[in-house]
């Protein structure tokens, strides 16, 4: 019985060192983004614009989050200030009078600046609606550049 048990022993232990650890972690890289915050708006909680991807995501105070395709990013940030525009549109399908979908697209333009050493600035946001009417706010907020997983 106890030669059994050394024999099996010794199996489990060959198997276990034969086994390779896989990696189970996913491959996530980490990006570069330009993040404003503290904005004291409810509708803008926090909002990420992405160096080098086509995306802006908008957190808003109740944690939903919206993810837009930025269409253009044009960046004059220097080693002393932020200063950068992105201009960016979210597609909506709704119903029509006739209670047909219809998509409406919505363009968003970011114009944001502020000082790198203070980390505050400001942002203009002009939304631009389907009719052609459009609107406009302007919000305090804090800056800071960041790398947030992808």
């Amino acid at each position: 019985m106890k030669k059994i048990r050394n024999i099996l022993m010794v199996i489990i232990a060959t198997l276990a060192m034969a086994c390779e650890k896989e990696d189970l972690r996913p491959d996530l890289n980490k990006v570069p983004v330009y993040s404003i915050y503290e904005t004291g708006h409810k509708a803008y909680e926090m909002i990420n614009f992405y160096h080098d991807q086509p995306l802006v995501i908008n957190w808003e105070a109740n944690r939903q989050v919206t993810a837009f395709d930025q269409i253009d990013f044009s960046d004059n940030t220097d080693e002393e200030k932020y200063d950068f525009v992105s201009v960016s549109e979210k597609n909506e399908e709704i119903l029509d009078d006739m209670g047909e979908p219809t998509e409406q697209t919505y363009i968003y333009t970011h114009k944001v600046t502020g000082d790198k050493i203070t980390g505050k600035g400001q942002t203009e946001i002009i939304m631009e609606y389907p009719d052609g009417t459009s609107s406009s706010v302007k919000i305090n907020c804090s800056i800071k550049e960041m790398l947030v997983y992808n």
